[in-house]
This record gives C-alpha cells, structure tokens and sequence, in this order.
C-alpha cells in the first residue's frame, strides 16, 4: 500500500504582499519536509527560476502517516525587505488535512516548531492588517 502526494504550486495558501513592483524577484529562504517525523530540506531541483514548480512523495506501509511541508519564500526581498507580506487562504480542508500561515520564527512565530511536531494550528497570525516575514506549512495526517 502507498500514497503518492503531489504538491503544486501553492496549494490552498495564497501569499500577499503591500507593494506591487513591476519585476518581482522570488527566492525560497527555506523548504523543508516532514514525513512520519523525520524532517529533512527539500530537493527543489525541479523547480524554475523563480522557485515554484511541482514535488512528489511517496510513502509505503501499511498504518497511520503524516506528511507536512513548509515554505518561506521571500518576493522581492531586494526592492521591499520581507517585512511586507501577508497570508490569506481559502477552500475547505479535507479529513487529516492542516495549515499554518506565520512569521518563521525569527521574532514572533512558532510555525516551524509546530511543522516538526506535525501539529499545524490552522491560523493566519500574518493577515493583511499585520504584514510581516510570512511562511506557511501544509499538513496532511492518513
């Protein structure tokens, strides 16, 4: 028995940002993955240029399993600083599935600690009205 999990793109996560500037450059500070408790940075080699593309997984074995993922892209670093962005979602979760939205834990945010015990929150503690450094983590338990 296995499950194969695809990520693409953004998911359900969309990220926002105060200012829009004409070439945005998109870089990806930190990806990690966390399977059954064993995290581990991600391979983005498959990634384009702008640090977006698709991840596959396959996980085998009978029994119980948690996957998660955690992104901290910068937009646009150079020309904005990353004190500027937000997070928003939509959509409804489906059975198992979890997410986060927060600062990485430079300052404020305990994202990724609860990306490494697999207990993501379901909260957006970077909305519009708070801008900062936004990362954001997907949770799937089956």
């Amino acid at each position: 028995m296995f499950r194969k999990i695809l990520l693409s793109g953004f998911g359900v996560v969309v990220l926002g940002f105060c200012q829009v500037a004409n070439a945005l450059t998109i870089n990806l500070e930190e990806c990690a993955i966390n399977i059954d408790s064993a995290v581990n940075p991600c391979d983005t080699s498959g990634f384009d240029a702008d640090f977006l593309g698709t991840l596959t997984f396959l996980i085998t074995g009978a029994g119980a399993h948690s996957f998660d993922a955690f992104f901290d892209y910068e937009i646009d670093e150079d020309g904005n600083t990353f004190f500027n962005e937000y997070g928003s979602t939509g959509g409804a979760l489906g059975a198992g599935q979890s997410w986060e939205i927060d600062e990485p834990g430079y300052v404020f945010g305990d994202i990724y600690w609860n990306f490494e015990d697999s207990i993501l929150d379901n909260s957006n503690d970077v909305p519009a009205i708070l801008p900062d450094d936004v990362s954001f983590a997907l949770g799937w338990d089956f």
